[in-house]
């Protein structure tokens, strides 16, 4: 069946792949290189600090886990014409988010 935009009605299952695919391996990296306490330099420890309980908390968990991640999954439950396009900008706006909580939390942390 082609919708209102000549997409075929595959193009959903498939976005539900692609998206529990991303947010499998998303929050793989975010469990390991973010939440688990492993031995690495202390800059790099109040850095990740910063991002995950920080100033940048916000832009972390709001921007990047819902926005990117938790907003995209709730949209694909609704069946729409428009489905394709909210997932990809839900999903470009929590990579800007966490983008800019990771940079700019590194950036703050003297290295010496």
């Amino acid at each position: 069946m082609i919708s209102g935009f000549g997409v075929l009605d595959n193009l959903y299952t498939m976005s539900v792949s692609v998206l529990t695919a991303g947010l499998i391996v998303s929050g793989a990296i975010v469990g390991i290189e973010h939440v688990v306490d492993k031995p690495r330099s202390r800059a790099v420890q109040i850095a990740n600090q910063e991002l995950i309980s920080g100033k940048y908390k916000l832009w972390f968990w709001v921007g990047g886990v819902m926005f990117g991640h938790l907003l995209p999954m709730l949209i694909l439950v609704v069946r729409a014409d428009l489905v394709g396009v909210l997932c990809g900008f839900s999903a470009v706006c929590g990579l800007y988010c966490y983008e800019y909580g990771f940079v700019l939390c590194a950036q703050e942390v003297p290295n010496s």
